[in-house]
C-alpha cells in the first residue's frame, strides 16, 4: 500500500489540520498542489506557513502507477517548468515523475476521472490514456497527448478543455463569458474577424470561445481559463444582470463631497470642496493654473486639468485622481486592488525608502497614490492603472488591447527598448510596454513656459540626421519623441521627463532629531555629504534643510531611523 502525505505539509514539512470551514478571513486560497481554489470547507492547512491542500489532494499518495509510463513508478516531487506527458503542458510546483526516464505528469492528469460530462458536450466523455496526435475539437489546436473522446460522434478534446465551464469571468471584463457551442453564429459578423481580447490573436470560429455577446468580447477558451486571469471570486450562483465588479468591490470611499447641492434651487453643481483619504486638509477646486506644479496623485504636470489644491500647504489633486475608485479590477493582476498612499515601510519594494514604491506594470519607481493588493506585494500606479483592456492611442492607427499578462520581452515599437510587452495591436506587429503606454501627452521642461507634445511622426521631411536638444544625441525618428514647434525643440522622452517622471518633490517633513523641516529633493553635485551615513552618492533622492546649507539626509537614511517623527507637512 502507498503511504499517504496527508499529515505534512508540501512546503515546509511541517504537521497539517484537517478543517471543517474555510477561513472567514476574506481572502481566496489555492491548494499548494493542483493550484486551484480551494472552495470546500474541508481542507488541510499549515498552521506553520499558512500553506493550503484541498482534502482529496492532501489524501493523495506520494507514489503511483500510471498507464502512460507503466514501467516505472511515479514519485511525488517539486518541479520546475517540467512538460507534463498528460497534457504536453509546462508545469511548476508538485508533480508525478520517473526519475529514471524523466517522465512527468502534473496531479491534475495524474488522477483524471475515467469518464466525465463535460459542460461543453451533450454526451459522456471517455479518458484516452494513451498519447496519439489528434486536433481538439473546443480549441482547435494539434497536440500529442492524452485527451477525452466520446464513441458517440467521434468528438475529441484535450483533457484541460474537457474541464472548463460553460461559464466564467477574467479580471480584464466586468460580465462573465459563456463557452458557446454555436460560436460562429453569435459573433457580431459586421467585423472580419473576431480577436481574442486576451492573447490579441485570431479567434478561429470554427471552433468554441468564449464571448460576451453585450460587450462583443471573444476569448480563446485556452486563454479565458488560465488560473492567473480568472476571477475566482466569481460565483455563478451569484450573476445577474448587474458587472460583477459592482458587488466584488463595494462603495468608494476614497472621497468625501462637502459640496454638490445647491439648497436654494436643488441643482446639482460641480464639487467645490472635498475631503480625500491622502491629506488631512480640505482641498478646494481650484481656478487659476499652477505652473509647472505636478499633482499629488499621479506626479503628472497639472496642465489644463481641473484640479484641487490645499490653502494651507501645497498640495495639488487632478480632479480625476480624487474620483478614483477606492477598489477596482485590473486585467494585470488577478486579485482587487485598493487605492492607497505610498507604503510607510521599505517592504523590499524600492530601493529609495518608503513612500515610494515600484509599479509592477512598467516598473517605475513613483511617490503618488498606489493600487496595492491585500494579498501579495503587487501595486500599480494611476497612469497604469487607467489603461483599458481595450484603448485607441493617437501614436498608432488601430486600436490596441492590454494583454492580462505581459508575453515577454521585445522591443518595444514606439521607443526601440527591449522590456516586458503588454500592449498588442490585433493589425500589425505593433506592441509596446506600459512606460511608453502612459506617456503624458503633454510635458513641462525647467524653465520653458511652452508645453512640450509627444510626437510620433518627424517634424519635416528633411533627410538631415534627427538630434535630441537635451543630450545631443542622435535619435530614431521612428520612436516616440517629444516636440515645442515654437522653439524648434525635441528631445527624448526619458531626457526631458528625468531620471524620476512620477516622483514629486518638494515635499517637506519633520525630522525629530533637526529643528528645521526637511525637503524632498533629487541629489545634485552640489550637495553634502549625508549627515547619518556620510555618502555623497550613494542615493539620488536625499532630504535637505532650506535654512541650513550643510544637512543632508540620504532619503533611505531619512527612514531608517527608527526614532524620526515624519510628518509630512
Amino acid at each position: 500500500m502507498s503511504m499517504a502525505f496527508k499529515q505534512y505539509c508540501l512546503r515546509c514539512g511541517e504537521g497539517l489540520i484537517l478543517n471543517e470551514e474555510i477561513k472567514k478571513d476574506g481572502k481566496v486560497h489555492y491548494c499548494q498542489m493542483c493550484e486551484q481554489r480551494v472552495r470546500d470547507p474541508n481542507y488541510y492547512s499549515c498552521e506553520v506557513c499558512n500553506g493550503v491542500l484541498h482534502k482529496s489532494c492532501g489524501e493523495r499518495p506520494q507514489e503511483m502507477q500510471h498507464p502512460l509510463h507503466s514501467e516505472h513508478t511515479l514519485e511525488i516531487a517539486r518541479g520546475y517548468r517540467k512538460k507534463c506527458h498528460g497534457c504536453c503542458e509546462e508545469w511548476t510546483g508538485y508533480l508525478y515523475e520517473c526519475s529514471h526516464c524523466n517522465f512527468y505528469l502534473d496531479p491534475k492528469c495524474a488522477f483524471l476521472p475515467l469518464t466525465i460530462k463535460a459542460e461543453s458536450h451533450d454526451h459522456h466523455l471517455i479518458l484516452l490514456q494513451k498519447s496519439f496526435l489528434f486536433t481538439c475539437d473546443t480549441c482547435g489546436k494539434e497536440s500529442k497527448c492524452m485527451s477525452y473522446f466520446c464513441i458517440t460522434c467521434s468528438f475529441v478534446v484535450h483533457t484541460q478543455c474537457a474541464l472548463i465551464p460553460s461559464t466564467l469571468k477574467v479580471t480584464s471584463h466586468d460580465h462573465p463569458l459563456s463557452l458557446n457551442l454555436k460560436y460562429s453564429h453569435q459573433l457580431n459578423q459586421s467585423e472580419n474577424q473576431q480577436i481574442c481580447q486576451l492573447c490579441v490573436r485570431k479567434v478561429d470560429t470554427k471552433y468554441k470561445a468564449y464571448y460576451c455577446s453585450s460587450c462583443d468580447f471573444a476569448a480563446h477558451p485556452r486563454c479565458a481559463a488560465e488560473i492567473d486571469i480568472r476571477d475566482e471570486t466569481f460565483d455563478l450562483e451569484l450573476k445577474d444582470d448587474q458587472p460583477i465588479e459592482t458587488h466584488l468591490l463595494g462603495p468608494d470611499e476614497s472621497t468625501t463631497t462637502l459640496a454638490k447641492i445647491n439648497p436654494r434651487n436643488g441643482k446639482a453643481e460641480i464639487v467645490t470642496e472635498i475631503e480625500h483619504i491622502w491629506h488631512k486638509h480640505h482641498l478646494k477646486l481650484a481656478v487659476e493654473l499652477e505652473n509647472n506644479e505636478k499633482c499629488d496623485g499621479c506626479a503628472r504636470y497639472l496642465s489644463s486639468l481641473q484640479y484641487y489644491c490645499c490653502l494651507q500647504c501645497k498640495f495639488f489633486l487632478h480632479k480625476s485622481c480624487a474620483d478614483l475608485p477606492r477598489k477596482k479590477l485590473h486585467p494585470l493582476h488577478k486579485h482587487p486592488l485598493t487605492l492607497q498612499t505610498p507604503p510607510n515601510k521599505p517592504q523590499n519594494l524600492s530601493p529609495y525608502g518608503p513612500e515610494i514604491f515600484r509599479c509592477g506594470a512598467c516598473g517605475r519607481s513613483a511617490n503618488g497614490l498606489v493600487y496595492s493588493c491585500d494579498d501579495c506585494r503587487f501595486q500599480l500606479d494611476v497612469p497604469c492603472s487607467l489603461i483599458p483592456t481595450k484603448f485607441t492611442h493617437v501614436g498608432h492607427e488601430h486600436p490596441l488591447f492590454l494583454l492580462s499578462t505581459d508575453v515577454g520581452k521585445g522591443k518595444c515599437t514606439s521607443c526601440g527598448q527591449v522590456s516586458r510587452l503588454f500592449i498588442r495591436c490585433a493589425d500589425c506587429e505593433f506592441s509596446m510596454d506600459m512606460e511608453c503606454a502612459t506617456l503624458p501627452l503633454t510635458t513641462k521642461y525647467e524653465h520653458y513656459e511652452q508645453s512640450f507634445r509627444l510626437s510620433y511622426t518627424v517634424e519635416d521631411d528633411s533627410d538631415d540626421l534627427y538630434y535630441c536638444d537635451i543630450c545631443e544625441k542622435e535619435r530614431d525618428p521612428e520612436h516616440w519623441f517629444y516636440y515645442c514647434k515654437d522653439l524648434q525643440f525635441a528631445a527624448h522622452p526619458k531626457c526631458i521627463l528625468g531620471n524620476w517622471p512620477l516622483i514629486k518633490f518638494g515635499r517637506t517633513y519633520i525630522y525629530d532629531v533637526h529643528q528645521h523641516p526637511l525637503t524632498f529633493v533629487e541629489r545634485t553635485t552640489d550637495h553634502p555629504k549625508c549627515r547619518a551615513c556620510g555618502s555623497k552618492s550613494g542615493y539620488p533622492l536625499i532630504h535637505v534643510c532650506d535654512k541650513c546649507d550643510h544637512f543632508v539626509l540620504d532619503h533611505w537614511c531619512f527612514e531608517g531611523n527608527d526614532q524620526q517623527e515624519m510628518t509630512y507637512i
